[in-house]
């Protein structure tokens, strides 16, 4: 029996894991002394800087005020949900989005999580920019996929298509398009 205290698996992807990375930008760099001084401006994840509108905060209220005294959250076979995503879609994009298309998710990582581990079989390449959004690698490695690198201009944070383009192999299932960096 292998005295391994967590699996193969796992243990590749545990120095790349979101949260060790936190960890480690929280307690080993300067962002906890300097975070609070006028004129440092905190772009670390959650932490929006404008208020989102009234409308918009309305409609959350709603949404998350609990229905009856078991109620939880609306789950992904919520009709209304997806209804009105599709909708959304269809009106912003001009694509003809059905509601068997739409798939709702908790929040980005899952969002993120769900799409690479749908299109990517393990071993299939992930290409994405450098400087990456700090969870790629974990959710990527996570999924059994292979992150491939390419670094952005990094004067102007434009994407190198050409680098893109030669990054791609017979392996690659995904290419995130994403600049500079965060998904939000």
């Amino acid at each position: 029996m292998d005295d391994q205290p967590i699996s193969r698996r796992v243990s590749t992807i545990a120095s790349a894991t979101p949260f060790h990375m936190l960890q480690d930008f929280f307690h080993n760099s300067g962002y906890s002394e300097r975070r609070h001084e006028p004129g440092v401006l905190d772009f670390t994840f959650g932490d929006p800087h404008d208020r989102p509108s009234e409308a918009y905060v309305e409609i959350l209220r709603d949404c998350v005020t609990p229905q009856h005294e078991l109620w939880f959250a609306y789950t992904m076979h919520d009709p209304n949900a997806r209804e009105a995503a599709t909708a959304s879609l269809r009106r912003l994009i001009d694509l003809p989005f059905e509601v068997d298309d739409v798939h709702l998710t908790t929040g980005g990582f899952a969002a993120i999580s769900s799409a690479l581990k749908a299109v990517g079989d393990p071993g299939d390449e992930v290409i994405y920019s450098l400087p990456p959004w700090f969870l790629y690698e974990g959710l990527v490695l996570e999924a059994g996929l292979v992150p491939i690198k390419v670094q952005i201009d990094r004067e102007t944070f434009d994407l190198d298509v050409d680098a893109i383009g030669a990054a791609i192999t017979s392996r690659t299932r995904i290419v995130i398009v994403n600049t500079p960096n965060n998904p939000t």
